[in-house]
């Protein structure tokens, strides 16, 4: 009677653990990458967003050097980890394709915009004329790029496909 009740036992955990094999391994459908796409879509609007204010904020001299080495910082951590995220997914079928292919050219804008923005609140002769991108202003690429990411990918989702989460 034991051996048997260790048995079911065993073959319970084996059945839970290959459920969560088939969970992790499954290929994602449409609906699961539209949301992959907007998640990575809003996390690179927040980081070049993060970084676009951090910039502003430094050259309007309202926040520290420390601090806005760290907050560049942890928008890039943000900003890679979306780009990890997005590249770790294929698209399952010819919509998510053309999706796919909108998000990759604002992804990599948002990257260029928050490293060259980095790259210029953090320059300490940022101010000196006559330096490329070293002009008294905007960051470089900030405003221009910030808004971009996720903005494309919200307008690239099909009318008759409503967005996950949203009402059927």
């Amino acid at each position: 009677m034991r051996r048997r009740e260790v048995a079911i036992s065993i073959a319970a955990v084996v059945l839970l653990w290959a459920g969560f094999a088939y969970d992790l391994t499954r290929p994602v459908d449409a609906r699961g990458y539209h949301r992959t796409v907007l998640q990575v879509a809003e996390a690179a609007q927040d980081a070049t967003q993060t970084g676009r204010l951090t910039g502003e904020q430094q050259l309007a001299g309202n926040v520290t050097g420390p601090f806005a080495r760290a907050a560049f910082d942890d928008a890039s951590r943000a900003l890679a980890g979306a780009q990890q995220q997005f590249a770790g997914q294929g698209p399952p079928d010819r919509a998510s394709a053309e999706l796919r292919d909108r998000l990759t050219p604002l992804l990599a804008d948002s990257v260029l915009a928050l490293g060259d923005t980095a790259r210029s609140a953090t320059d300490p002769d940022r101010h000196r004329p006559g330096r490329e991108g070293g002009q008294r202003g905007a960051p470089v690429g900030g405003p221009r790029v910030a808004a971009r990411p996720a903005a494309g990918v919200l307008a690239a989702r099909p009318p008759d496909r409503p967005y996950p989460g949203s009402p059927p």
